[in-house]
């Protein structure tokens, strides 16, 4: 997935487009692997493949921004990350939530990269 941030001056000026890369990935215990369905091994077994079952169709999970989809930023101030808490004026990136129908709440493993 990606983010795009761009910024407009009062004179109708675009910046340079800024993408964010967020990847979503499975953690296993160690030694252990992520199988197909993305979950995890037992005993570097994958048991969805030890089970012959119909095919489950597996949804893709769903990104959404908390806040603003356009944020103006003066040229020469930081970007960062909100503290708990900031005022909705701040400027600021608010982050993502993330969701997936199968496994509920990715929030906490989604990874926000600089491309």
């Amino acid at each position: 997935y990606f983010i795009t941030y761009q910024a407009t001056d009062a004179a109708g000026n675009p910046s340079v487009v800024v993408r964010r890369r967020i990847y979503i990935y499975t953690l296993c215990e160690d030694g252990e692997k992520v199988c197909p369905d993305e979950t995890c091994s037992t005993g570097l077994l994958c048991p969805s493949l030890a089970e012959e079952e119909d095919e489950v169709v597996n949804t893709l999970p769903t990104i959404n921004l908390i806040g603003s989809e356009e944020v103006s930023v003066e040229q020469g101030e930081m970007y960062i990350k909100c503290s708990e808490g900031a005022p909705l004026q701040a400027v600021c990136d608010r982050g993502v939530t993330a969701t997936d129908s199968e496994d509920g709440s990715l929030t906490s493993r989604v990874l926000a990269c600089s491309p």
